[in-house]
């Protein structure tokens, strides 16, 4: 195909799995040209770089019949000579996924990078990588290009790889697709702080990552280099390798299992799963998160914290994509699908609802930030924006000596706007949440659990204090990470230290018991990994832990314990002990 002035319109070749070389572009609102070669005879080089995305059919599944080309925005792009290599230019993609960049009059490939970069204040760094091929950057690579005249075009299409039966060998969209997702959460960033930098992250998909993990010494363990993830996931620091078990590097993780199965699971192009997994991503580095992870379900009673991290990553990624339904498509071709609607959650699902439910925390979020140019169905009468709760969770949210739940967000947004005092209360009435402040005091639910309330004991030095660890809410079926996130497992002790120095912690219950604890002040584990605090001990044999912290500056810590063997054998192998009391005593000489 041939435009005035132009020689020629070159398509996809090859989407190629290597990393390449040459400088990062700066993404800004136009385009970006960096290391533009000099010479008498430049070359004016142009294009677009777009991918091919499935559109969705009325009941969410994907319909690979009927495809758009979408703008691969703000992807970095390289000019190279087609001799040897070299980085004639780099560039970085507009909004439209145009490029232009000038060049000596030499013969040239173009290779379009899923990457996002941005150096400085406001910067940003997004790439997508092959975590079964040495984590190499994904690239999409033109021919080589001869130029005739003093401009050409040049682009590039990345096609899903989809055949009408299946999926072939290339499946070229899949990289840039994910990276426009984190592209529009930079922009919701952007736009409600200006000049936030975002740290540098890795994302990692392949064709080769499917719902199975190692088992024997690796259970529960991923192993990213065969792709045997066990599901998408986020990790903020990642884990060496230990004994004969790989090493996991930090990042996320996204399934791209599409081999025809009945158990096929490729996220690439369901936005929300992404979103949502880059919402950890925005508790983790730029505000807090306190969650242990581990499985869930909208359905299950989790740990507080696990509970508002599960919940605020489902509405946050309503909040990126500017709607209420959360999608996750399944099977082959993406014929199968889980979705909820955040706008019209309703029984089953609202079975459980309080500060342990995912379900009613995500529910809550999005309906106190619901405006009417989101989608306010249920017209809650709020419409705090995204930007109150961005406030919350960088500044309250951090500086809270509580754990991470509900309750401090809901403490906050009252201060912050106590206008809306009211209906925020009558939100959180509509989920059975009525704890007034970071501690959940005055909280009247569960009554039915024991020990469940208050959910933050107070200790007083010297005297001991009993708590009730079980597993009663454990995952059906799951002995690896039985109740791990579950509520109840752990129980949380308020410690107020008077005055700075050190504290001796006691844990005792029955014999063959494993009691452990942890001391946390605004987040952050007191004892430093391999400390000789250590409250985590095997004490089995006796059914006692103790742990002496030194220098610990006056305040307020939150004491959490539990009974290893509820966790599952994640913490310890063997069955449950199930509801069992434990005696801490906190002192200070």
């Amino acid at each position: 195909m041939r435009r005035p002035g132009f020689l020629a319109w070159i398509a996809l070749t090859s989407l190629l799995a290597g990393c390449g070389g040459g400088g990062s572009p700066s993404v800004g609102d136009g385009i970006a040209v960096v290391g533009s070669a000099p010479g008498p005879a430049q070359l004016v080089v142009s294009g677009r770089i777009t991918f091919e995305r499935p559109s969705r059919n009325a009941d969410h599944t994907l319909n690979f019949q009927l495809t758009g080309r979408e703008p691969a925005r703000g992807v970095a792009v390289e000019l190279r000579a087609a001799a040897d290599g070299r980085v004639l230019a780099t560039v970085a993609t507009d909004a439209d996924g145009a490029y232009a960049a000038n060049i000596a009059g030499t013969s040239f490939t173009v290779r379009a990078r899923a990457e996002l970069r941005r150096a400085g204040p406001g910067g940003f760094g997004f790439t997508v990588r092959d975590n079964t091929a040495g984590q190499a950057l994904y690239t999409l690579d033109s021919a080589v290009v001869t130029p005739g005249g003093s401009a050409v075009t040049v682009d590039l299409h990345a096609p899903a790889g989809w055949t009408g039966t299946g999926f072939g060998a290339t499946r070229a969209a899949a990289p840039f697709a994910i990276l426009d997702t984190a592209w529009q959460v930079r922009e919701l960033l952007q736009q409600t702080e200006p000049g936030l930098t975002l740290p540098e992250f890795q994302i990692y998909w392949s064709p080769l990552n499917r719902g199975e993990e190692p088992g024997g010494a690796c259970e529960g363990r991923p192993d990213p280099a065969t792709g045997r993830i066990g599901s998408s996931f986020f990790t903020a620091s990642g884990r060496p390798a230990s004994d004969s078990c790989p090493a996991i590097p930090a990042g996320i993780y996204l399934q791209g299992d599409a081999d025809g199965t009945l158990d096929d699971d490729a996220d690439e192009f369901d936005e929300s799963v992404i979103a949502h997994e880059l919402g950890h991503y925005y508790e983790a580095f730029l505000a807090r998160s306190d969650s242990m992870g581990g499985p869930h379900a909208l359905l299950s009673v989790l740990d507080p914290r696990a509970a508002l991290s599960e919940g605020f990553g489902n509405a946050f990624q309503s909040f990126v994509l500017g709607d209420p339904v959360y999608r996750d498509t399944l099977g082959t071709a993406g014929q199968r699908v889980f979705h909820f609607d955040l706008d019209r959650l309703s029984q089953p699902v609202l079975s459980v609802r309080d500060y342990y439910s995912e379900a009613c925390v995500a529910e809550l979020l999005w309906d106190f930030a619901d405006a009417d140019d989101l989608q306010d169905v249920d017209r809650d009468r709020l419409g705090l924006g995204f930007a109150a709760l961005h406030a919350v969770w960088r500044n309250d949210l951090v500086a809270t000596p509580a754990l991470a739940g509900i309750h401090v967000i809901a403490r906050a947004l009252r201060e912050r706007h106590p206008q809306h005092a009211a209906d925020i209360d009558a939100l959180l009435a509509g989920c059975a949440i009525s704890g007034s402040d970071d501690f959940a005091s005055g909280e009247t639910g569960p009554d039915e659990e024991p020990g469940a309330l208050p959910l933050y004991r107070p200790a007083t030095l010297g005297l001991p204090l009993t708590v009730i660890s079980t597993d009663r809410y454990a995952a059906a079926g799951e002995t690896f990470d039985r109740a791990w996130n579950r509520f109840g497992t752990r129980r949380f002790i308020r410690v107020e230290l008077p005055a700075s120095g050190g504290m001796t912690i006691t844990a005792s219950a029955a014999t063959g018991s494993d009691p452990n604890f942890v001391l946390w002040r605004r987040g952050v584990d007191q004892c430093p990994q391999g400390g000789a605090c250590s409250g985590a001990d095997d004490s089995a044999a006796t059914g006692r832990e103790e742990a002496i912290f030194t220098n610990r500056p006056a305040g307020t810590y939150v004491l959490e314990v539990y009974e290893c063997s509820n966790l599952g054998r994640r913490c310890r192998p063997g069955p449950a002990r199930g509801e069992t009391a434990i005696e801490v005593t906190v002192t200070q000489p």
